[in-house]
């Protein structure tokens, strides 16, 4: 019986292993893609020092017709995310939407999915499709909660460059991507149950 739980045990490590190694490497073949990198809104998820500077170069440039921004510090408003933006004018301004209520990533995609539909329900806006920026370590667990908000809506991930997951994995970067796909495997068995039971 002992041999056959160590051996159980084994065999579920090398699974996870297996798991684990494809999920960084996913991560670290994950790029922009130019031709793909438009979409009706663009919707930043803070957390890392390049999003929302990524996420306005994407506005100035006319890849969504309004930025929205989740997650941000209640005491941020539009005067402070335009002092950080090298080149913001009145008209851009004027594009830029903020979401203070969300504290995590499932958060993000409540405060997203809810920021979509009143678009599309008090505005008219007819909003289909989003291009979300976040770094590429947390584009898998970011899009599976923001899919799952909003199933109607077309996500597509547009990776921030800075602090990119290196190929040739390191100690940190080992331990960002292990929380990482914790974090994705217990999202995604909640998702999977609620859809069951539901």
């Amino acid at each position: 019986m002992k041999t056959f739980i160590a051996l159980l045990f084994l065999v579920l490590l090398a699974l996870a292993a297996w798991d684990f190694r494809g999920f960084y490497d996913g991560i670290v073949n994950l790029c922009p893609n130019e031709q793909e990198a438009k979409a009706d809104i663009i919707v930043a998820l803070t957390g890392g020092r390049s999003r929302i500077s990524t996420a306005a170069r994407l506005l100035a440039e006319d890849n969504g017709r309004l930025l929205f921004i989740s997650g941000v510090n209640r005491q941020v408003d539009i005067d402070t995310i335009a002092e950080s933006i090298h080149g913001m004018d009145m008209e851009m301004r004027e594009k830029i939407y903020l979401g203070h209520g969300a504290e995590d990533t499932t958060g993000n995609a409540r405060e997203v999915a809810h920021f979509i539909k009143s678009k599309n329900r008090l505005e008219d806006m007819n909003i289909k499709s989003a291009l979300v920026v976040t770094n590429d370590y947390h584009v898998p667990r970011a899009m599976l909660e923001l899919r799952f908000a909003s199933p109607d809506i077309k996500m597509t991930a547009y990776p921030a460059c800075d602090n990119a997951i290196p190929k040739t994995p390191s100690r940190s970067s080992l331990r960002r991507v292990l929380s990482e796909w914790i974090k994705y495997n217990i999202v995604n068995t909640r998702i999977y149950w609620t859809k069951v039971l539901i």
